[in-house]
């Protein structure tokens, strides 16, 4: 089983409850997309986190990182319970989320706030009231 889990547009503190006690279940591997986000550093100040950033400086073109990120989280996921970890919300612009969809194992996506989220909240701007 993997569990999709967005971190939010910054800190660890932003995560509700609910998806913080997932991610220090102790009993599930945790693998983030990247090391580059402070709720990930945080995380990894707290337990073992598995980053993912060296496929960036060993794959050519992004589609092919987004297969390898894929691909180590599903080998993951046939040793044990894994969460993903990703900054923002996995429903926004994460395309190794989409592989990870795409594939055949069982996945949970859990959305998280985005930065889309906070944006909107900044400039006062409900998409809703505009036709969205």
């Amino acid at each position: 089983m993997i569990t999709v889990i967005g971190l939010g547009p910054g800190a660890l503190n932003r995560v509700p409850g609910p998806l913080m006690s997932l991610l220090l279940d102790p009993d599930r591997a945790v693998i983030a997309r990247t090391r580059e986000h402070p709720a990930a550093q945080q995380l990894a100040a707290k337990r073992a986190v598995v980053f993912c950033d060296d496929l960036y400086e060993s794959a050519g073109e992004f589609d092919e990182v987004y297969q390898a990120i894929a691909d180590r989280v599903i080998e993951a996921a046939n040793e044990s319970l894994v969460i993903y970890a990703v900054p923002g919300s996995p429903t926004i612009g994460e395309f190794s989320v989409r592989k990870l969809i795409d594939s055949e194992h069982d996945v949970e996506v859990i959305p998280g706030e985005s930065f889309v989220d906070v944006i909107l909240s900044e400039v006062r701007y409900d998409p809703l009231d505009r036709g969205l």
